[in-house]
């Protein structure tokens, strides 16, 4: 095993398609889900919450989020992400 200070940390968002997730879920990465805002979008506090949460201080991060969902048609905005 790597050390946890080592391990990358990625950020998904709450319409990932299940490709997306598998890869990421199958490495040594931590799978942190961003859910949904109240209108269904990406909920942009969550993130910058998790992104200066404690735990994940030191670590590397990535994020990987869909710019749209392809069930709803709900488009991310990714200027914003």
């Amino acid at each position: 095993t790597i050390p946890n200070k080592e391990r990358w940390v990625v950020f998904t968002g709450p319409y990932e398609h299940h490709s997306n997730l598998l890869s990421w879920r199958q490495s040594l990465a931590e799978v942190v889900e961003i859910p949904a805002n109240e209108e269904g979008l990406i909920d942009m506090a969550a993130l910058s919450s998790a992104l200066q949460a404690p735990e994940y201080s030191d670590r590397p991060k990535l994020g990987s989020f869909s710019a749209c969902s392809n069930v709803t048609g709900l488009i991310t905005d990714t200027n914003a992400l």
